[in-house]
């Protein structure tokens, strides 16, 4: 009987990983990538910390900024981060945690992107 709860846990939990938490895909993915990319351009040459970055090296970090945070969310995730305003997303700890360490990470290695 034993055997057969940790199975069934088991199961439960690789089921509950691959659709709550696996990184996200398909069209889905494609949508926050192509999505982010020009709203993270318009961002960041709007500061004034970029005035004179080529475009080219702004564009190369939003792609990493966007795949990166991509990585980090599934698909549920971002359906629900999209249907929030934008003040709500702007005080979403998830959000913001995703973006930060794709921020950090992309400060150091968006140029492979």
């Amino acid at each position: 009987m034993n055997y057969v709860l940790r199975l069934i846990g088991m199961v439960f939990v690789i089921f509950f990983a691959n659709t709550s938490f696996g990184q996200a895909s398909g069209e889905v993915r494609s949508n926050y990538v192509n999505g982010f990319i020009p709203s993270c351009v318009e961002s960041q040459k709007a500061m004034p910390v970029n005035k004179g970055v080529p475009l080219k090296t702004i564009n190369s970090y939003c792609k990493c900024s966007a795949e990166t945070s991509a990585n980090s969310l599934s698909n549920k995730q971002i359906a629900m981060l999209d249907a929030l305003d934008e003040k709500s997303l702007s005080n979403n700890a998830l959000f913001n945690g995703v973006i930060k360490k794709a921020t950090d990470y992309c400060m150091v290695n968006f140029n492979k992107f």
